[in-house]
């Protein structure tokens, strides 16, 4: 039998009474007022036999006192932690419920195991993120309608042009020369949505798809382009995006990348810090190196089908994106494949 020292509450009442605890072999606790209390007992009950069936125990945690809760409806405080699992593993000695909170509690008192179990839940949610999550957004994507995907599109261009874009300075007979080009380009392929051509400026040489069909180029990007080729293809490339539901998947993966760590974290402030940069996000984005990959053999596939020169997309790309080596240490982590891929990769497609 093990006595041990702690607190006493009346049901429905926040007043604590000092009582000593034995818990005898047979299964029960016995509980008494403190002899050396100066506190007067006044809930009346100076002892108590309970068995150990009609309490249900906390689970142990480090060396935080463990509550006893009464079918009564009062409730003991123990600090004895060591002697209450002795007393629960004599009372009941097959009690699962009992045993996973020893092996938690031991598991959680050895440090290189809990660093075992971090490294093990970090590693686990960064693989779902990078390898799960992907597959994932690509079958939530399809299930999108298509009139969801343009207000998606539309909504983030109107964010856009608050926040980032000027109205585009281009000559409105430049914007319906380029305009016409893009027109051809999605009246001669099989495509999914009503496209729209927008003209902006004001961040530099840009060209990017929106959901449901919103493309943007600004005048920078026109000004850099050395011929309507350059132009053509970039177009072809940006359709390519939209018709692989790319920035669509790229949006559903990282809300739900977000969901995930807010779960993990419990932050839920990183949900409307991703309201907030959605825009920006958007704009400057990086697709995966398969996205990119296939938006490229997109924009080929359509060159050669219609008597282009497919390589007007890599020509392009060296000025768009800078020759970045294929084996610098910055490269190496980039999502997206690097200019001398790519450009292999278009010959390739070319052929």
């Amino acid at each position: 039998m093990n006595t041990v020292e702690g607190y006493w509450y009346p049901a429905g009442r926040g007043q604590r009474h000092d009582v000593v605890v034995s818990l005898n072999d047979d299964g029960c606790l016995l509980i008494a007022t403190d002899p050396a209390s100066e506190r007067p007992m006044t809930w009346g009950l100076v002892r108590e036999i309970v068995n150990v069936s009609e309490i249900k125990v906390s689970d142990r945690l480090a060396k935080i006192p463990r509550f006893l809760h009464l079918s009564n409806g009062s409730k003991l405080e123990l600090q004895a932690n060591n002697a209450i699992d002795r007393f629960l593993d004599r009372a009941v000695p097959d009690s699962v419920a009992h045993s996973a909170a020893n092996a938690v509690h031991r598991f959680e008192s050895r440090w290189v195991y809990a660093i075992a179990a971090l490294f093990l839940v970090i590693v686990g949610i960064v693989g779902f993120l990078r390898y799960a999550l992907p597959p994932i957004a690509a079958q939530i994507a399809l299930l999108v309608p298509t009139d969801v995907e343009e207000a998606i599109g539309a909504e983030v261009l109107g964010h856009l042009d608050t926040d980032y874009f000027d109205d585009s300075r281009l000559s409105q007979s430049r914007q319906s020369e380029i305009r016409s080009i893009f027109n051809q380009l999605v009246e001669n392929v099989d495509l999914d949505y009503r496209y729209q051509l927008n003209f902006r400026s004001g961040v530099g040489p840009n060209a990017f798809a929106l959901p449901g069909g919103q493309v943007v180029v600004t005048d920078e990007f026109v000004e850099l382009a050395h011929n309507n080729e350059e132009i053509l293809a970039v177009l072809a490339h940006e359709v390519g995006h939209v018709e692989g539901q790319h920035v669509l998947r790229r949006l559903i993966k990282d809300a739900a990348s977000v969901v995930v760590l807010v779960t993990v974290l419990d932050d839920v402030t990183a949900i409307s810090g991703l309201a907030i940069s959605a825009p920006a996000f958007m704009m400057s984005m990086q697709h995966s190196r398969s996205h990119e990959t296939d938006a490229d053999r997109f924009a080929v596939n359509y060159m050669n089908a219609h008597g282009r020169d497919p390589m007007a997309l890599a020509s392009i790309l060296t000025r768009l994106t800078g020759d970045i080596s294929e084996d610098s240490l910055s490269n190496y982590f980039l999502t997206h494949p690097g200019l001398e891929r790519r450009i292999e990769n278009i010959e390739s497609f070319s052929k």
